[in-house]
């Protein structure tokens, strides 16, 4: 999934809406199902709401987060 990288961007997959909260160059903060959660580039998935969630990639306009059951 791909968010933008702006003030209250956000997507849904499979049910959950994810929202950008920040960025910097490896680190990402998003609230995923009203939970805030901070994702590392290289990191394992993060849980949250039933989904397993990663940072992919951050570029200066948005970012790639992979979504899972």
């Amino acid at each position: 999934m791909t968010i933008q990288r702006e003030t209250s961007a956000s997507a849904e997959v499979l049910g959950v809406e994810a929202e950008f909260v920040s960025a910097d160059d490896d680190t990402v903060t998003l609230r995923v199902a009203g939970q805030q959660i901070t994702l590392t580039k290289g990191q394992q998935a993060v849980e949250v709401a039933g989904l397993q969630v990663s940072l992919e990639s951050v570029t200066p306009s948005a970012i790639q987060v992979q979504v899972s059951r």
